[in-house]
């Protein structure tokens, strides 16, 4: 789209004569709630993650501490 012999521009006609596909307004609201919810999911599974994580750290830790108990 740049025009232009020593560089190429875009000029300002052409950013304002540029058209944006926008959705709906009621579109947008379903996107948004949609995104939302995939979000909020998101958010549960990197909560597990970090839970089970937190447990392997502590695991090795709790393995000693048996070993030395002789609990094995």
């Amino acid at each position: 789209m740049g025009r232009g012999q020593t560089f190429t521009e875009i000029s300002k006609e052409q950013v304002e004569a540029f058209e944006i596909p926008i959705p709906p307004l009621s579109e947008q609201h379903q996107i948004f709630f949609y995104l939302k919810e995939k979000m909020a999911q998101v958010e549960n599974i990197q909560s597990a993650i970090r839970n089970q994580q937190a447990g392997l750290d502590a695991l090795p830790q709790s393995i000693l501490r048996k070993a030395f108990r002789g609990e094995l």
